[in-house]
């Protein structure tokens, strides 16, 4: 073995340390760099004659935020990379050095999402879960964009779940946002860009009606303070409003 560092004079701690390791094929380069504070911030990992590179970083508390494998240049294998703070998307690339297969994101250490890849683009069933490891998003992607069926849960609500239909990434047709005893909450059109349009009917506690918006191709009309005086009640003003779909449930 032959070693080299460069050494924090202050601190006595090495900042950049390379070590010749092997024989042969099996000959190596390890180079190793560090935080001023002598944790370890970079390890690269040469094969000298293989063309096989492996780089790892680590987060200042020690935490691997990368690792990534080439051979003469071309990603292969495993890999973990943080998409943003404490996120990690944990997964394999082929041998065109695309993401293929099981991608799991953890969040702290924590299982977040599980999706498949195909191409280097989302592909196949798709699951995303919050911090109490509950699913608030399950569907499938084709060639990177969401499509068929969805389930999802609202960010600050749990218990109101979206259900309808994607196409290329955008929502269209007939949504439904209900409870989790299956009780309608709301619902309404979405026009083939994945705006709302049409009217869309809001449900109080008791099944009856809060509101009837009105949407042109994303944008809203406005509708009356029902809790003003002289103004009627929300289901007077929306009856003659009703779509076929809310007209058929009362």
């Amino acid at each position: 073995m032959i070693e080299e560092a460069d050494i924090n004079p202050e601190t006595g701690k090495p900042l950049r340390r390379e070590r010749k390791l092997g024989e042969g094929d099996q000959a190596r380069t390890v180079t190793e760099t560090y935080y001023r504070d002598g944790y370890l911030a970079m390890r690269q990992i040469d094969n000298r004659h293989g063309g096989r590179r492996v780089l790892y970083r680590f987060a200042g508390d020690g935490r691997l935020i990368m690792r990534r494998e080439r051979v003469h240049g071309r990603k292969v294998g495993r890999f973990a990379e943080e998409t943003y703070v404490g996120t990690i998307e944990r997964g394999r690339y082929d041998d065109k050095g695309n993401r293929a297969g099981l991608v799991i994101e953890t969040l702290d250490g924590e299982v977040m999402a599980k999706g498949h890849y195909v191409d280097d683009e989302r592909s196949g069933d798709y699951v995303r879960y919050d911090a109490l490891g509950r699913v608030i998003e399950r569907g499938v992607y084709v060639q990177g964009k969401r499509s068929g069926d969805w389930r999802i849960h609202s960010d600050n609500h749990y218990d109101q779940i979206w259900k309808g239909r994607y196409e290329a990434g955008r929502r269209v047709g007939h949504w439904r946002v209900v409870d989790q005893d299956g009780r309608l909450l709301g619902a309404g059109d979405y026009d083939d860009q994945g705006a709302e349009d049409g009217v869309w009917v809001i449900y109080d506690d008791d099944g009856g009606i809060r509101d009837c918006p009105r949407y042109d191709h994303g944008k809203r009309g406005d509708t009356p303070d029902f809790d003003a005086e002289d103004t009627p009640s929300a289901a007077e003003y929306c009856r003659n409003r009703l779509p076929d779909w809310a007209r058929s449930k009362t």
